[in-house]
């Protein structure tokens, strides 16, 4: 406890000023995890549905992985459908952004330097496929079961990684609205690959 006569130069000012901000930032962000997790389940947020290029999509969140700092050390990789073509979908642009880009996100700052992340995308059927798999440290068999639970944040996860806890929780639930699946498979020490299905615009 401080001396009530205690005086702050002014290093500790900023100090105490930039720990302030990340706090109120860190409450803003779950706030708005909580508001978004609540409102899906609810089926409370409708979809604005429109049809988007899952490849532009996916190249422009991984270009963005690769420029964000809490992916500092990574290597971020994008591979496109074997072939070529289009993979178009009626989804919310907006959310599934936010769906694929918190896995990202929990694929680099779970991981350590060094680890690739890499994103590929293909057609199977009338759906398409997108796995985002890492060479990184993997999952134990209870992260991996738990790992869509609501506040969980993992056995391995250190005190120093950020987050509200619900990041992977609202991937899967931004996923389920749009009437596709995500699973996960991973093992400690072999990285981890997590792949999602959106049904394809019919032609």
């Amino acid at each position: 406890m401080l001396a009530s006569d205690y005086e702050f130069d002014a290093a500790e000012v900023r100090r105490q000023a930039s720990v302030i901000a990340r706090q109120a930032d860190h409450m803003d962000a779950l706030l708005d995890d909580l508001n978004l997790s609540f409102r899906l389940r609810a089926d409370a947020l409708p979809l604005t549905r429109e049809s988007v290029d899952l490849i532009e999509l996916v190249r422009e969140l991984a270009v963005e992985l690769a420029n964000d700092p809490r992916s500092e050390g990574r290597e971020v990789v994008f591979v496109e459908p074997a072939g070529g073509g289009v993979l178009t979908a009626e989804v919310d642009s907006s959310m599934l952004r936010r769906s694929v880009m918190n896995i990202l996100v929990n694929a680099a700052i779970h991981n350590p330097a060094g680890t690739t992340i890499t994103t590929t995308l293909g057609r199977s059927g009338a759906s398409a496929y997108l796995e985002i798999a890492d060479d990184g440290v993997g999952m134990t068999a209870e992260t991996r079961g738990r790992l869509f639970d609501r506040y969980y944040r993992g056995t391995s996860t250190g005190a120093d990684v950020a987050g509200t806890g619900l990041g992977m929780a609202i991937a899967k639930q931004i996923i389920d609205a749009h009437g596709g699946a995500i699973d996960v498979s991973s093992a400690s020490g072999q990285g981890t690959t997590v792949r999602l299905t959106l049904p394809l615009l019919s032609s």
